[in-house]
């Protein structure tokens, strides 16, 4: 027999606590109060849902059937009904009286007001399953305290929800549109952010203790907007933070790091999390009933505390057949409790990540979620490194550096073009290792100092074995690394070690200063070994080098095809007086093919290796064979 299993009214002055299996006659003119609890016993599914009375009115009669109760009231009364439980939903009906009644909203929900101002009315009240409609909840009512008039056992305060925001830990004010939220809230699960007062558009979210943030554009006063909510959908009032925008520079947001993941490689692990902390696992088969679906949709049908065995605590589709666009949702099911439902992820059978899909099971209908493995930095960090070669000249090695004599300057350019060098105090931290690296923590902005925002380790102590590596870090940005490389205070060269550091961590590089031509030349720190090269020989029949052709011009640079620099037009000036480059060719400055064709030529006849770049071997036979006289 499905009957209501129990109707509590706890009065102002006393408790009055009353058993009724199918109807109840009439309760004399008593006052319905914050402390009037019903327990409804549903007939439909067969759940037990307590219904909160916040709202004063006087209520005549109580008829209790099957399915619902008649509250008459009387005129001029207010009252509000809730249910703790976000899956049910109110419906009611007027089934006679006063026309003056009305019923707010209209639309079922968890949360039903009624008002009059007439005679008296009879309301019908059903509890249902939420399958036609979903409203947003109402702001948390006052706090209700136990106590007064006595009785009182049974009720449950309503709790309330609150928060607050800042903006960059209170500044107020800031030169660029991209901030951070300094988040806290008291009993709360979820919060929404928005720069909009009305929050348009915007989706409930974990609660966080801070998120990145991208203000309206333009200068002048900016105001972030947030609410909260807890399990049960009770909302905190609006709360916001106001910051100036001065000189507003607007910051591209940052992408997540992204790559290609092997969908083969990765095996998932979904579960749920009861109130009382015991987790029940897809594969545990007490606790869960898998389905595979024609598509490869796995349903999993969880059993929470195991009282009745139906498996239809909570269900979950999960589709994970693209791992770029894994979907999961959550079907209706009966369960009072609200559960976090979780996926756990393994690459090659190791745990990457753990993900909270939905914080409250009760919200996750109506969110279901799609995930994409290629945007999850802990799934990408698993893949193969990918290694940053840099490109050295296959022409052998003329220089043995003295790497004592080397001195180094290890920094970050921002995307404004500002620098962050190792030895700025402001900037930087550095921490000498055992081994000999160094590790420098660089600060960006200024805004936080916690001198995360890049971290770097370099080992200089063999030059010719540098290492550098990066850590993930917090940063937003993105930067670039560079290292100045001084020989005997002399700049010899600039290096690029990554031109975006949020591809660093997974890019570790190794590099040796004896293979880099700009500590060949000049005056540099280092001890140049000269090469012992054949002379070109000039004969009576030699056509092959001209003695007239000749060059004021000593060659300092390593050329190459595509290089412009200033020693490529007497180069190619030399080679087409040679006949290495054919007459007809308009000489531009640029090293192009025809050139590097040329400089085969001469180094053939030159006895070296014909590589059709111009590098030490061939500069010292170009300089000490056409600077002679």
């Amino acid at each position: 027999m499905n009957y209501f299993k129990s109707i509590k009214k706890i009065a102002a002055i006393a408790a009055i606590i009353l058993c009724l299996p199918w109807s109840v006659g009439a309760v004399n003119d008593v006052q319905i109060s914050d402390l009037v609890n019903f327990e409804l016993q549903t007939a439909d599914t067969a759940v037990l849902v307590t219904i909160t009375a916040d709202g004063g009115g006087q209520a005549t009669n109580f008829f209790v059937e099957s399915n619902y109760i008649d509250i008459t009231l009387d005129n001029a009364s207010n009252v509000t009904f809730r249910t703790n439980n976000t899956s049910r939903f109110f419906k009611v009906t007027k089934v006679s009286g006063s026309d003056d009644y009305t019923i707010d909203p209209s639309c079922p929900t968890n949360v039903v007001t009624m008002t009059g101002t007439g005679a008296q009315v009879i309301l019908r009240l059903q509890v249902k399953m939420t399958d036609s409609c979903i409203v947003t909840p109402p702001v948390t009512p006052p706090v209700v305290t136990s106590g007064g008039g006595g009785g009182g056992g049974g009720f449950i305060p309503q709790v309330v929800v609150s928060g607050q925001i800042k903006i960059n830990n209170g500044a107020t004010e800031t030169s660029v549109s991209n901030v951070i939220l300094n988040i806290s809230a008291t009993n709360a699960t979820q919060m929404a952010i928005s720069n909009d007062p009305s929050f348009t558009a915007t989706n409930w979210e974990t609660l966080a203790t801070s998120k990145p943030w991208t203000l309206l554009p333009g200068l002048g006063n900016r105001t972030v907007y947030a609410k909260f909510r807890n399990g049960n959908g009770v909302q905190s009032s609006i709360v916001s933070a106001v910051i100036a925008v001065k000189n507003a520079l607007v910051i591209e947001p940052v992408e997540q790091e992204s790559c290609s993941v092997d969908c083969s490689k990765l095996t998932y692990d979904l579960y749920i999390i009861n109130p009382d902390g015991s987790e029940r696992h897809m594969d545990q088969v007490r606790w869960a009933k898998k389905t595979t679906l024609p598509d490869g949709t796995l349903i999993v049908s969880f059993e929470d505390k195991g009282l009745d065995n139906n498996y239809s605590d909570v269900i979950v589709q999960l589709n994970t057949k693209n791992c770029s666009n894994i979907t999961v949702s959550v079907l209706p099911s009966t369960a009072r409790w609200s559960h976090q439902i979780k996926l756990k992820i393994f690459y090659q059978g190791v745990l990457k990540d753990d993900t909270v899909i939905w914080a409250d099971s009760h919200l996750a209908q109506a969110n279901p979620a799609v995930i994409n493995m290629n945007d999850n930095g802990k799934i990408c960090a698993a893949q193969e490194p990918v290694k940053i070669e840099i490109p050295m000249p296959v022409e052998p090695a003329v220089c043995s550096v003295d790497c004592s004599q080397l001195i180094y300057d290890l920094y970050i350019i921002n995307p404004d073009g500002s620098e962050r060098h190792m030895d700025q105090a402001r900037w930087a931290k550095k921490t000498n290792l055992p081994d000999g690296s160094l590790v420098v923590n660089f600060e960006d902005k200024g805004l936080d100092n916690n001198y995360s925002d890049v971290i770097v380790q370099i080992n200089t102590k063999n030059c010719s074995k540098i290492t550098a590596s990066a850590f993930p870090s917090s940063a937003r940005w993105h930067h670039q690394i560079k290292l100045k490389v001084y020989a005997r205070n002399i700049l010899k060269d600039n290096i690029t070690l990554w031109s975006d550091s949020s591809l660093a961590p997974i890019s570790p590089i190794t590099f040796n200063l004896n293979d880099n031509q700009n500590f060949c030349t000049g005056d540099a720190a280092v001890t140049v070994i000269e090469p012992v090269l054949p002379m070109p020989v000039e004969t009576a029949s030699s056509t092959v080098i001209k003695s007239e052709c000749r060059s004021n011009t000593v060659f300092t640079r390593f050329l190459n095809i595509g290089s412009n620099d200033l020693d490529v037009l007497p180069l190619q000036k030399l080679l087409q007086c040679w006949g290495y480059i054919p007459a007809s060719t308009v000489l531009t400055g640029h090293f192009g093919p025809a050139t590097a064709a040329g400089v085969r030529k001469f180094q053939t006849i030159s006895g070296i290796e014909a590589l059709g770049y111009v590098g030490p071997a061939t500069r010292a036979a170009l300089n000490k064979y056409f600077m002679l006289q």
